[in-house]
This record gives structure tokens, C-alpha cells and sequence, in this order.
């Protein structure tokens, strides 16, 4: 295009630049900058094309291009909240402004709304649930629910009428729960990489279905410079995957996610179910062999006491009722800090109700003290609802082990090891009354390594009809879920359905049904802060 018809086009589209950058950032002096930048792109890529076919659609992908690089700068390094974006994306031209200006107020208020008012928002002018549902769902009286309501300003019914659509912009996900199989790196894990919502809706908007930058960007309705650092970072550290080398490339999440929204319920009563025939068919069976025991196997713990050895029984005994099944290294990523694991979360929302999960846990949990080359302890731990400590793999620290090695080597005498180690494993409550309160077994010859693992198939032979229903199991667990995740992780899905027994999630089941059934009996305050708390030590 030769330099008259470039600066004739200038002027004609002089007055629409500067309205779109009012639009866009609301103050007189952002937005002459704003388009200043505008019209030197504009004006370079005029003199560099012959013709146009559309020059409206033109200049407006130029100038929200120019603009995403503007916002790109302004937000770099900075914490973006989701509710706090409000631009929609568009590439409907010019004249999308008018509409998109309603968008923009729409979000406004909803984002100022109380986190339940915005529930209701969505549940009654989205998803058109009627106010018995949504006091149902929300667990409160229909008479709040019409209150909330008719403080809702009035023209927002229209306004969502205008733009609605069913879609992350409006009803945002949260990873619920967040975690990790493998060994974190030196960054932490799941947790400490999602740490704002952005980042889960990005994840999770590309979980299903392949998606493009755009296509991610138009769901959560917000300019793609917010969304294309976020991305390309979840990219870097392994969390989603780039499908093709495309000039705009799809992306696939290849987490291991789980949507809280759906029905599980048919889950807990296949491993209650697996519970009771594991007590029937297996504890039954090794306890009454445990009870017959004077030397509790080379077991040790305060009084000698065989009802707290038998909760840590239960968690070494899973250890002998898997197989190789599918290989994790198949479905690990190594991380740029050194974690090498496969990440998993679990899907929410405000606007629904999710039924407490009292099974959680956290394990199985390995450490390791060494002494120069050689092992002198081995610790496994497993938390859940029967032990009191938090339900994380950080409350697990290697510095503990040190601790507990250093105190029992010295002959259990807190004088030979510091004020700081021994507070520590007090509180803890690994020491307690002066005594070591974890199970502790003493290696004098043999594999310390093993010797965790190993003490209950040392003792008893695992009855074959217990594996056998063991694959019946995993075969029921992986038929029944499979349905419930995407379809490029249905190996994964078939990982995380295998093996099950030797889940450490089964231990509360297990535990639960042998206190109804009177095979175990409450621990003490004391003991439930170390129990599932297992140490091999070199004697």
C-alpha cells in the first residue's frame, strides 16, 4: 500500500483506535499510549500489504494484538486473580465494543458479589435450577435463597441473558485437593505449582479436549496475554502437554484429575466391601498368628503393646498384595527442579456441594538416615483420619529420621542430643515419657532396606485367593471410573485402578471395620501421633 492511501486509512480509523483503547483501560493517559502503539503497528503493516479485504477485521486483530502485548507487559511476574480479569475476548470488530462493555460490567458484578451470591447467580440464570434445587444444594432455606435474590441489582438478569454461556468465565473450578505419586523436586509439587485459580482453570479447561491458546483463553473469557505465561509454564514443568508444532498448537493436560462433582459414591462401597473380605479372609488370619507371637516378629514399641503393633501391621501388610501391574515410570514426569511424579487434583466449584471424604491420606511415605555409605534407618508412614498429624507429605521431614536415629542410637538419653532434636521429636510425639513411641523393628543381620516391606510375607504366606480378589477388585475400580476422565488417560486410569489393596487409602477402611468388628480397639491420644509410623533400625 503506497503512504497516501496508508495515512488516509490513519485518519479514517483514528477516532475508533483511541475509543477501543478507552475501552480497554480507562484512563485518558493509558489509553493514548495505548493507541499510539496502535496506530505505529497499524501504519507499518499498511505500507507492508497491497490489499485488504476486510480493513475493519483487519485493524481490529491488529489492535488487540498490540493490546495483549500491552496488557502482557503491564501484568508480567504479577499474582492474577481470576475474578479480577474482566476483558472478554472477542474478534467480532468494532462494533463487538458496545457488547462487550456489557460483558465487562456483567463480570464487575458479579465479582463483587458474596461468594454464595455468586453461586446462586450461576445456579438460577445459568443453569436455570429452580429455588427448592438451589436451597437444596447449598444447604440453606428457600427464604435466603429469594432473599439473595432479590438483592441481586435488577438489571442483571438481562445483562446474563445477553451474554450467557456455559462456560470456566462464570462458574470458575478450584483444585480441591492437590498432590503427587513419585518424589517431589526441589520446587515442591502440585500444590505449589497451581497456586492461583487461573492455573487450575487453564488445566482443567484443556483436560477433555485438545485446545488452542485461543480456544483457552475465549473459555475462561479473558485476553490471551493473561492466559499465554500461565500456559507456557504449566507447559515447561510437565503438566500439559503440547500435541503439535503448529503455528497455534493444541494443548492437553495429562494430570491425573478427578471431577469431586460427580458420583463416587459407588467407589467407597466397593472398598468397604474389599475391606471386610481383607478382615475376613486375611487379618483374621494373621492376627490370631501375631497374638501367638512372644517376640511380636522383632517388633518394639511401649509396653509391647499388640493392639497398636496390629495398626501398624495392617499398613506393612498391603505392601505384600500387589504385583508389578503398570509401570509408573511409564506415566511420571521428571520436573526442571528434579521431582519426578505423576500430579493429581480434585475438581470443585462454588456452586456445588460436595459430601465430606473422611478416607483421605496421605502416604506411603519413605526415608532414609544413612551413616556415610551405609543405611541405618528406614522409616515408612502413612497419615489419615486415625492418626493425629496433618494430612501432608511436608509433615514428613528427613530431619525427623536424623533425629529419632541420633535419640535411639544414644540409648534413648535426650543428654546426647541437642535441645532442638529432642523437641522436636516431642513434638512430633515420636517421644513421649522418655520412650520411643514408633514401631520399631531392629535389624541386627539382614536387608534393612526390606525389612519393613518384608516382615509380614516373612511370616505368613498371602493366601492366592486374596490376589485373586484383589484383581477383581481393581477390575470393578477401573470399569466403574474409567467413564470419568478423558479418554488420553485411560492407561493412567487403568495405573491408578490397579494394585488396589496395596492403596494406602485402604488402611482406614480396614481400620474402620476391625474397630466395628472389635479386631482392634481405640488408640490412646499418645499413640495416634505415631502410629503408622514404622522404623527399621540397624542394631
Amino acid at each position: 500500500m503506497n503512504k497516501i492511501d496508508a495515512d488516509k486509512l490513519i485518519v479514517e480509523y483514528q477516532q475508533k483506535i483511541f475509543g477501543f483503547a478507552m475501552s480497554k483501560v480507562r484512563n485518558i493517559t493509558d489509553a493514548e499510549e495505548l493507541a499510539s502503539k496502535i496506530v505505529f503497528e497499524l501504519y507499518k503493516s499498511f505500507l507492508k500489504v497491497d490489499k485488504i479485504a476486510n480493513v475493519d477485521g483487519y485493524v481490529y486483530r491488529i489492535a488487540s494484538n498490540v493490546y495483549s502485548r500491552y496488557i502482557d507487559k503491564k501484568i508480567k511476574n504479577q499474582y492474577v486473580d481470576i475474578y479480577k480479569i474482566d476483558y472478554a475476548v472477542t474478534e467480532r470488530g468494532f462494533d463487538s465494543i458496545e457488547e462487550e462493555e456489557t460483558y465487562k460490567k456483567l463480570r464487575q458484578q458479579i465479582g463483587l458479589m458474596s461468594k454464595r451470591q455468586r453461586a446462586i447467580t450461576y445456579m438460577k440464570y445459568y443453569k436455570e435450577m429452580s429455588v427448592n434445587d438451589i436451597a437444596s444444594e447449598l444447604d440453606i432455606s428457600v427464604g435466603t435463597v429469594k432473599w439473595h435474590l432479590s438483592d441481586i441489582r435488577s438489571g442483571l438478569r438481562e445483562r446474563i441473558d445477553m451474554v450467557k454461556n456455559d462456560n470456566l468465565s462464570v462458574n470458575p473450578i478450584y483444585f480441591a485437593e492437590m498432590g503427587h505419586c513419585g518424589m517431589p523436586g526441589a520446587a515442591g509439587d502440585t500444590r505449589d505449582m497451581f497456586d492461583s485459580r487461573l492455573k487450575q482453570n487453564i488445566a482443567w479447561s484443556c483436560y477433555y479436549k485438545a485446545k488452542t491458546l485461543t480456544d483457552v483463553a475465549k473459555e475462561l473469557e479473558i485476553p490471551v496475554a493473561y492466559v499465554e505465561g500461565e500456559l507456557k509454564k504449566l507447559v515447561e514443568w510437565g503438566y500439559i502437554n503440547q500435541i503439535d508444532n503448529s503455528k497455534n498448537p493444541k494443548y492437553l493436560t495429562n494430570m491425573y484429575i478427578t471431577d469431586e462433582r460427580e458420583d463416587f459414591s459407588d467407589n467407597i462401597v466397593i472398598k468397604k466391601e474389599a475391606a471386610k473380605y481383607l478382615c475376613d479372609n486375611l487379618f483374621k488370619y494373621l492376627f490370631e498368628k501375631f497374638d501367638k507371637a512372644d517376640d511380636n516378629w522383632g517388633m518394639n514399641c511401649p509396653d509391647n503393646d499388640k493392639n497398636y503393633l496390629k495398626y501398624n501391621l495392617v499398613m506393612m501388610a498391603l505392601s505384600c498384595l500387589g504385583d508389578e501391574g503398570e509401570n509408573w515410570d511409564e506415566f511420571a514426569v521428571k520436573r526442571p527442579d528434579g521431582g519426578y511424579f505423576i500430579s493429581y487434583a480434585t475438581v470443585a466449584d462454588d456452586c456445588t456441594k460436595i459430601p465430606e471424604y473422611k478416607y483421605v491420606g496421605c502416604g506411603w511415605m519413605w526415608n532414609q538416615v544413612c551413616r556415610g555409605d551405609k543405611l541405618v534407618l528406614q522409616s515408612k508412614q502413612y497419615n489419615c483420619m486415625y492418626s493425629d498429624r496433618e494430612l501432608s507429605w511436608r509433615s514428613n521431614k528427613p530431619e525427623d529420621w536424623e533425629d529419632l536415629y541420633s535419640y535411639i542410637s544414644s540409648g534413648c538419653d535426650k543428654e546426647k542430643i541437642s535441645i532442638e532434636s529432642y523437641s522436636n521429636l516431642l513434638e512430633k510425639g515420636y517421644v513421649a515419657d522418655g520412650e520411643n513411641q514408633v514401631a520399631l523393628i531392629n535389624v541386627e543381620d539382614g536387608n534393612l532396606e526390606s525389612a519393613i516391606t518384608d516382615l509380614v510375607s516373612s511370616h505368613i504366606d498371602i493366601p492366592e485367593l486374596v490376589i485373586e480378589e484383589r484383581k477383581r477388585v481393581d477390575e470393578r475400580l477401573y470399569k466403574i471410573n474409567k467413564a470419568k476422565y478423558p479418554a488420553h488417560i485411560e492407561k493412567l486410569v487403568r495405573f491408578y485402578n490397579s494394585n488396589s489393596f496395596t492403596w494406602g487409602e485402604f488402611v482406614p477402611f480396614i481400620i474402620e471395620t476391625m474397630l466395628d468388628e472389635g479386631m482392634l480397639q481405640p488408640l490412646t491420644a499418645k499413640q495416634k501421633k505415631a502410629v503408622f509410623t514404622v522404623v527399621a533400625i540397624a542394631k
